[in-house]
């Protein structure tokens, strides 16, 4: 489900985009309250990757954001991804 409301952060609808910000960040902030996800983490963090060479700037903007507020968080633990 995550990965299609990273997918519609590319709409022009900028209340949208906000609250599907705020309803991935917390989904998986709460994911990994209890203990890490390891393997969804990864799978999101490889597609944010992913997202980040759209076209789109907005969509790319708010995907940085999103990583950046992650890793504040310690959901994501590295800025490198495993995609060698």
């Amino acid at each position: 489900m995550i990965p299609l409301f990273l997918k519609l952060l590319k709409c022009q609808d900028k209340v949208l985009r906000k609250r599907l910000t705020e309803i991935i960040t917390t989904d998986l902030a709460r994911m990994n309250l209890k203990h890490k996800n390891n393997n969804v983490n990864k799978k999101i963090q490889n597609f944010c990757q992913e997202m980040m060479k759209d076209p789109n700037k907005k969509a790319v903007r708010k995907t940085v954001n999103i990583m950046i507020y992650l890793y504040k968080k310690k959901v994501i633990s590295s800025v490198k991804s495993d995609l060698e």
